[in-house]
């Protein structure tokens, strides 16, 4: 278990460390998210199946979209998930928008949502799923929202702790 820092640099730095000294077969993140659709109310629980690293931008001059990795393309998909989540948990499956930004609510979130397919949003598993995709280590993510597409941060501190919590009790039911 490791508290890896906030932002894509700290988190693939944690998972390259974590990787490194202990020789991990899997790495499963978890942590509390920004929602994006009125679909995905505060405290909902899911795993995230595709992640577009937003704040990537090599577009100028380019024929490449924002968040698009020329060997990669515009969505990270785990090459293999650490975990499979059995079909009676019945939860959210996510597509998740990550750079190092707090998005604030409203229009700023409907935008990630118009223009990646977004449910949630968050800082760190860009860093994450490159690192371990790089390194052939599976890797899953499971995400609770704080806040919704309209949240602010009384929002988010509202329900951050619930959040978590709701994170920790699937992990411990996956266990």
């Amino acid at each position: 278990l490791m508290l890896g820092g906030l932002g894509e640099i700290a988190s693939a730095s944690s998972t390259q460390y974590l990787i490194d000294h202990y020789q991990v077969d899997k790495i499963i993140n978890y942590g509390v998210v920004g929602g994006l659709s009125e679909e995905h109310p505060e405290r909902k629980v899911g795993i995230v199946d595709k992640i577009v690293h937003y704040g990537f931008d090599i577009s100028f001059g380019s024929d490449y979209e924002v968040g698009e990795y020329p060997d990669i393309g515009l969505y990270h998909i785990p090459k293999e998930q650490a975990v499979s989540i059995p079909q009676s948990f019945a939860i959210s499956r996510f597509v998740c928008a990550s750079a190092d930004k707090i998005v604030g609510g409203g229009e700023p979130k409907r935008k990630l949502r118009r223009d990646f397919g977004a449910d949630i949003c968050e800082m760190e598993s860009a860093g994450i799923i490159i690192t371990c995709n790089r390194n052939g280590v599976p890797c899953s993510f499971i995400k609770s929202v704080s806040d919704g597409v309209d949240g602010d941060v009384e929002a988010f501190e509202k329900h951050f702790y619930q959040a978590a919590k709701n994170c920790v009790e699937l992990i411990a039911k996956l266990i």
